[in-house]
């Protein structure tokens, strides 16, 4: 699995050493939660607020541990493996088929995607491949894909390339 080194990240930020440690035993512990849930969860916003509600519940914590706790998760989901700030989105939100951006924005979507998901190297090198057979199937026309095209490739890869 790909994964950013948010300890050097964190030991880099301007906070006290008070802070820095609370946040490195909150952000471990909600890895930890995503890790073992079941089925695994991406550490993502949607899986920090099911992580909010499951400390409430369980550990029943004062409103400044409440804080404390919060403003870790945040740091950590705002930073990427460059330690750059990202935008937070909703990974669902993402569109498969950009309305009006190039191949080379899709594949780089695509790239940010899989980063966030903590996928392989590998899996990501492999959707990249599909999407480029995709591409090249379509014949370039990448900003006009329709369903027909989605099940025709399909189909192609099925029948022809079995």
């Amino acid at each position: 699995m790909l994964h950013w080194n948010w300890t050097a990240a964190l030991a880099k930020e301007r906070i006290s050493d008070k802070e820095r440690r609370s946040r490195e035993v909150i952000i471990s512990w909600f890895l930890k939660y995503c890790r073992e849930s079941s089925p695994p969860l991406v550490p993502d916003r949607h899986a920090a607020n099911r992580f909010d509600r499951f400390v409430r519940a369980t550990r029943h914590p004062e409103d400044w541990q409440l804080n404390q706790w919060r403003r870790g998760i945040r740091w950590y989901l705002q930073h990427d493996g460059n330690n750059d700030l990202i935008k937070e989105k909703r990974q669902s939100e993402t569109p498969l088929v950009p309305s009006s951006k190039s191949v080379q924005s899709w594949e780089e979507q695509l790239r940010i995607a899989v980063r966030r998901r903590h996928l392989a190297l590998t899996t990501e090198k492999t959707y990249l491949g599909w999407l480029r057979q995709f591409n090249h199937f379509i014949k370039g026309k990448i900003l006009d894909v329709s369903d027909d095209d989605v099940q025709s490739f399909l189909t192609h890869l099925a029948v022809v390339r079995r």
